[in-house]
């Protein structure tokens, strides 16, 4: 049986290189692969995460959260770090074009930084 490749770290950055200059959505495509490879999400558990799972009501990125049982991908609950400062830089650049353009935003202007913390991330 064949061994699973390995993605090199010079692969990754030519990856979020490529994404932050095409696409649609450059920052969203940036902050994804960099929620992908800094936290070693699922893309579905990705796909499910919520905006309160990275900030807190004033706004602030979380460095520990809890991965929810019900998108985990083995319905467990487990740790979720954000501690990295490329990751949360690339999430919060993504925040700022979302809330530029109107997208998932809320009432509240002062929690979340005016964007639904029920809403999807990405």
């Amino acid at each position: 049986m064949a061994k699973p490749q390995v993605i090199e770290d010079f692969q990754i950055r030519h990856a979020i290189k490529v994404a932050a200059v095409s696409g649609q959505s450059k920052e969203r495509d940036v902050a994804l692969l960099m929620a992908a490879y800094g936290t070693g999400l699922m893309p579905n558990e990705t796909a499910k995460l919520t905006l309160s799972d990275f900030l807190t009501a004033s706004g602030a990125p979380r460095i520990e959260s809890l991965l929810r049982a019900e998108i985990a991908f083995n319905g467990k609950q487990r740790p979720l770090i954000w501690a990295s400062k490329k990751v949360q830089g690339a999430i919060d650049q993504y925040l700022a074009y979302r809330l530029a353009q109107g997208h998932g935003i809320t009432t509240s202007k002062a929690a979340h930084r005016g964007l639904d913390p029920h809403g999807r991330s990405f």
